[in-house]
């Protein structure tokens, strides 16, 4: 190496400033702690990330928070975000990076999201796409268990759930019975002392802190409901909850049988303490138990806990994928793959504004979020959509398959390849009211057995639910 580098190398140390062409982008301490963490998982898969690799690891971070900065990405999702580039330009360099980098940027504007990224990195080599992989399920992770991130997840037990700390009394040591256990409080009174006693301007009483109470016995729709904790049975008080609801929003007299409304709330819940929902004004429920020849999509207005009515109905059709039902009216396969013309269940966010194509005036892309079930919508292409095909008109049928009309020509409405098609003449005040982030529910009874759906979604935590509801004192394990 010539002489004329080494000054140059000289300033790749810690806290440095770059000195390739962004010579005023320097590396901040929590920067040089992300690269440690970097090559240490680099160096897991089997890169050997020292001396020289040590310098265009830097190189690589630098482009990778420039390319982040110019998306204008902020907070946690810049970090993971940073790190998957990272990655990608370390391994390949500089021209072999860049079309995959702009790969993976492209499907990151089209969606913003993660997962889209990973999907879209399919050509790298297993140890890197591993490698990615892992970045985001880390990522995942810390947002759905309210984890600051990055932290190191193996430090905190999986499922763990971290509570806000307003909402732990506050209190040194355990609050055990009525005792304060091990040591002093505030200079207060030590183990062992009566309930009464002053902890920093507050009465302990068994597990309550007074001047508490009122947040631990949340009022919701009138009725007082205790936080979670350790020892409360969650299902009984779900469930009296999702009955409550479930008949102040009339559900069963326009036709959503109660283990529909409960499986969807359950999931919708659960995306709520997730932070997985945008806006939660709306949420549409599809119940494909139900044949294509019944009214089974609602749109529930959440705020005033009532269906929301569309062109006099309550309740309105929904067409299913052709391949999904063998008799054209009963819907019986689903599937996550594509090019199979199936629809997919459970829960689903939806994407963006309202765009036409084609012979659809009115179409609203969707992403599925439960993994293994539906998280290949957006790239399958599934979407909401208004049941239009003109080609029907050849046949003697009307063009709008998703209709009553359809319905006395066939027995039956029409099929779609997979997306959730409905009745043109409410097509538009549906994409208005779900469109930008709205919750998507679909929902199969399974009779057979067959898609095991409660069971396999991360989506149906009851005790998640609960916490979403009412809160928790503690964190739960």
């Amino acid at each position: 190496m010539s002489t004329a580098h080494k000054p140059k190398l000289k300033l790749f140390n810690e806290y440095s400033v770059w000195v390739g062409r962004h010579k005023d982008e320097k590396l901040t301490k929590k920067d040089i702690i992300v690269k440690k963490e970097l090559a240490q998982m680099l160096g897991e898969k089997g890169f050997n990330v020292k001396g020289r690799q040590w310098i265009l690891l830097d190189e690589a971070y630098v482009r990778a928070k420039r390319d982040v900065k110019r998306l204008g990405v902020k907070g946690a999702y810049s970090d993971a975000l940073t790190r998957m580039l990272t990655v990608v330009w370390y391994v390949y360099g500089y021209r072999k990076a860049k079309p995959k980098i702009n790969k993976m940027l492209s499907a990151y504007e089209k969606g913003s999201s993660l997962d889209l990224i990973v999907s879209k990195a399919p050509k790298l080599p297993k140890k890197i796409f591993a490698l990615i992989t892992e970045i985001n399920d880390d990522y995942k992770h810390a947002m759905e268990t309210k984890l600051a991130y990055p932290l190191p997840v193996s430090a905190v037990p999986e499922g763990t759930l971290v509570v806000p700390k307003e909402r732990i009394p506050e209190v040194s040591g355990a609050v055990k019975g009525k005792e304060v256990k091990g040591k002093e409080v505030k200079g207060k009174k030590k183990k062992g002392e009566e309930k009464g006693k002053e902890v920093k301007g507050k009465e302990v009483k068994g597990k309550e802190v007074k001047g508490r109470e009122k947040e631990e016995k949340e009022q919701i729709h009138g009725l007082s409901y205790p936080p979670y904790e350790p020892g409360v049975n969650v299902k009984p008080i779900l469930d009296k909850w999702i009955d409550d609801e479930y008949q102040k929003f009339d559900a069963d007299k326009y036709g959503m049988s109660k283990q529909c409304f409960r499986t969807a709330m359950i999931a919708y819940l659960n995306a709520l303490q997730k932070k997985r929902i945008k806006k939660k004004d709306y949420f549409m429920i599809v119940d494909y138990s139900l044949p294509s020849t019944k009214r089974r999509m609602w749109i529930l207005d959440m705020n005033n806990e009532k269906l929301v009515e569309i062109n006099g109905h309550k309740a309105h059709y929904a067409a299913h994928g052709r391949n999904t039902g063998t008799d054209k009216v009963i819907s019986t396969g689903f599937s996550n793959q594509p090019n199979t013309n199936k629809s997919s269940i459970g829960l689903k966010i939806t994407s963006g504004e309202p765009y036409s194509s084609g012979s659809h005036r009115y179409r609203l892309r969707m992403r599925g979020i439960e993994p293994g079930i539906n998280n290949n919508d957006y790239t399958r292409g599934i979407l909401i959509e208004d049941g239009v095909n003109p080609n029907l008109k050849k046949r003697g049928y009307t063009e709008n398959y998703v209709s009553e009309e359809f319905i006395k020509q066939t027995g039956r409405l029409g099929r779609s390849n997979g997306c959730i098609s409905v009745e043109p003449s409410i097509t538009k005040d549906v994409m208005n009211k779900m469109k930008d982030g709205r919750a998507v529910f679909v929902y199969y009874s399974d009779p057979k057995g067959k898609y095991r759906y409660t069971s396999k979604s991360k989506f149906q935590d009851e005790k998640l639910a609960y916490v979403a509801l009412f809160g928790s004192r503690i964190a739960m394990k």
